[in-house]
């Protein structure tokens, strides 16, 4: 009898191997708790929502967002829309067991079954060689107010009171563009003169999802004092990367010129000056407007010996500045 069992059961090693390949074990997902605090009610796994990470992008509801290819992550704004309901990244799940060359078809599914139990809404998959991770994401149903639109003529008069408080006292006639069909703006530099560029969006415009992960003035000059701005995007939510729905203008500082020549400015996305693509800024018309002011060549000089020793020469290629975002953004002196 006892060799009989060993024999039934050694012939169905075969058919417990196939059985586990086929449906991974939940032993196999490992788990990164975000959100601590809150629980939710599990569901049936087909109710479970999931999405690649490459059309998170895009798919991601307003107060969530992902982070760019350096910290590589999914968050949500804190408390957004509501306090009682907010958004929530809930975790980090991973599934580890896998070959480059493995259908991830019945891991995602094990990854699903997971989060129907922890009561999941959607899950952002990130396809890897060797794992596969999913962010668990609890999508709140308050809905999302939005302030009306402020016409472009207001916030480019609040961006120039703002200049006009920190010596900006001149400010040029508003240029209208399209962000569907965006052209740089040409600036005829002069020595003796700082510029800074504000920009609104009209009421019926909206800025793209890509626009909203990151704008900047892509800018491309001769002899250029660049202010040391480099690497230092302000960002508006709590300090995450998004522009919130309701900021709809902005200003940088452009430069100081060291000589005269001709300064192109052009308004950036940050996912396509970093992929070398063109912007997908959004769609309606933009104004922008540009202020100046005068500066002397004893500080013309006093700030290129500060540029020079923190590294930040003058150059005579590509420059890149980043914008602070809000209703009256503030302005360099």
């Amino acid at each position: 009898m006892r060799s009989r069992l060993f024999v039934y059961l050694f012939s169905a090693l075969p058919m417990l191997f196939l059985f586990s390949a086929c449906f991974p074990a939940a032993n196999n997902v490992t788990v990164r708790m975000i959100e601590k605090k809150r629980t939710f009610k599990a569901k049936p796994a087909a109710e479970v929502q999931v999405v690649s990470l490459e059309e998170a992008a895009e798919w991601l509801p307003e107060g969530f967002f992902w982070t760019g290819p350096q910290r590589d992550e999914v968050m949500a704004e804190p408390n957004f829309p509501t306090a009682d309901d907010p958004n929530l990244v809930l975790a980090e799940y991973s599934y580890r067991q896998r070959q480059e060359s493995d259908d991830p078809g019945p891991q995602i599914a094990a990854l699903r079954e997971k989060a129907a139990a922890d009561g999941v809404d959607a899950l952002i998959v990130d396809v890897k060689k060797t794992h596969i991770r999913a962010f668990a994401l609890h999508l709140s149903s308050a809905s999302v107010e939005v302030p009306p639109a402020k016409p472009a003529t207001e916030l480019l008069a609040e961006l120039k009171a703002s200049a006009e408080s920190k010596g900006y006292s001149h400010a040029e006639e508003p240029i209208e563009k399209r962000l569907d069909a965006i052209e740089p703006l040409a600036i005829a530099g002069k020595r003796g003169t700082c510029y800074w560029l504000s920009f609104a969006l009209d009421e019926q415009a909206s800025f793209s999802k890509t626009a909203r992960r990151g704008l900047d003035y892509e800018m491309s000059s001769g002899e250029l004092d660049i202010r040391a701005l480099a690497g230092s995007l302000a960002t508006m939510r709590g300090g995450k990367n998004t522009i919130p729905l309701e900021v709809r203008s902005a200003g940088a500082f452009v430069g100081c010129p060291q000589a005269d020549g001709e300064l192109g400015v052009e308004l950036q996305t940050l996912d396509a000056r970093d992929a070398n693509t063109l912007a997908d800024l959004g769609q309606g018309a933009v104004f922008f407007q540009l202020h100046t002011k005068s500066i002397t060549d004893a500080e013309l000089a006093e700030r290129k010996t500060k540029l020079s020793q923190t590294s930040r020469t003058p150059s005579a290629s590509l420059s890149r500045m980043r914008m602070s975002f809000s209703h009256a953004s503030p302005v360099p002196s």
